[in-house]
């Protein structure tokens, strides 16, 4: 039986809302392209790192590099959209350690030229 008072609940509720609000607004300024709105959603000290096939990818820190990094990414593509499926967020101390699958079901590169 959960020790915690309904209080202690709602909190986690709403933490949980405001999370996946705040993934959501992340995913539409990346389909916007829109890298410097996307940089005021994290902290100057920032860090931002991936994760594929439990293997650790790239990571980033700072503002400005996690906006370079974004940046050179988007500008792959012709066309971006997101679609955010299930997530599970666990929140430990003040931190959010969340989980996530999320889709990019169309990309379209830019053409380049040699």
């Amino acid at each position: 039986m959960s020790t915690s008072t309904i209080e202690q609940k709602l909190q986690a509720l709403e933490d949980g809302a405001a999370l996946k609000t705040l993934v959501d607004t992340f995913s539409n300024l990346a389909d916007t392209k829109d890298v410097t709105a996307q940089l005021l959603l994290f902290t100057e000290d920032a860090t931002v790192s991936s994760v594929s096939s439990g293997q650790p990818g790239s990571s980033f820190k700072g503002r400005k590099e996690i906006g370079d990094a974004f940046a050179g990414y988007l500008a792959n593509f012709e066309t971006v959209y997101h679609i955010n499926g299930q997530q599970t967020v666990e929140l430990v101390a003040r931190d959010a350690i969340r989980r996530a699958h999320a889709a990019q079901p169309s990309q379209r590169y830019k053409a380049s030229t040699c």
